[in-house]
C-alpha cells in the first residue's frame, strides 16, 4: 500500500494520539517536571497547531499507521501573538518573504523512508509561497533541510541557544 498524506480532520482520536509518541520520541527535551510541564511543552510546539489549524496538520499514514507529520501556521507574523513560540520573534523580519512556519517530526523507524519530503512538498504545494522551519545548525535534521531547497540561512542567539531559520522560496 502506498503512503497517503491526510489532514488532522481525517483522524481518529487514538491517532491523535499517537502524535504525542512521535512528537516525544524527536524532542530533544525528555525530562519534565510534572505531567502539566509535559503537556505544556507539547502544546506550545505542536498542541496548538492541532486545535486551531486542523486542515494544515498533515499526516503521512501507511497500512493505517501514522509515520509522521507536518504541521504549519499559515502566517508567522500572526503566530507571534497567536501561538507564542519561543525564539520565533528573532526572525520576523523575514516573514513577509517566508510566511509559512512548518514544525515537522517522523517516527522514528519511519525515517529515511522519504516520509518528511513528501510531507514538506504537500506543504509547499498547499501554501504556493515561501515557508521555514527552525533548527539548529548541528540538528541532524540540517541536512535533510538543505537537500530539500531550504537555501536561506540566518542564525540568531536565544536564551542562549542557537537558532537557524532556514527558509525555502515558492
Amino acid at each position: 500500500m502506498e503512503i497517503k498524506v491526510i489532514t488532522a480532520e481525517e483522524i481518529t482520536e487514538v491517532e491523535r494520539e499517537s502524535i504525542k509518541e512521535i512528537f516525544f520520541a524527536a524532542s530533544s527535551k525528555k525530562e519534565f517536571s510534572s505531567d502539566e510541564a509535559k503537556d505544556k511543552f507539547f502544546n506550545t510546539w505542536c498542541g496548538q497547531y492541532l486545535v486551531n489549524y486542523p486542515e494544515y496538520f498533515l499526516f503521512a499514514k501507511k497500512d493505517g499507521d501514522l509515520l509522521g507529520y507536518c504541521c504549519a501556521h499559515p502566517q508567522s507574523q500572526m503566530a507571534l501573538e497567536e501561538f507564542k513560540v519561543p525564539g520565533q520573534s528573532n526572525f520576523k523580519e523575514y516573514f513577509k518573504e517566508f510566511p509559512v512556519h512548518l514544525h515537522i517530526n517522523c517516527h522514528e523507524n519511519s525515517r529515511g523512508m522519504g516520509i518528511g519530503r513528501i510531507l514538506i512538498e504537500s506543504q509547499a504545494q498547499i501554501f504556493k509561497k515561501g515557508i521555514h522551519i527552525i533548527t539548529d545548525r548541528k540538528a541532524d535534521n540540517y541536512g535533510f533541510y538543505q537537500a530539500l531547497g531550504f537555501s536561506f540561512e540566518v542564525e540568531s542567539n536565544f536564551k542562549g541557544h542557537s537558532l537557524l531559520f532556514m527558509g525555502r522560496r515558492a
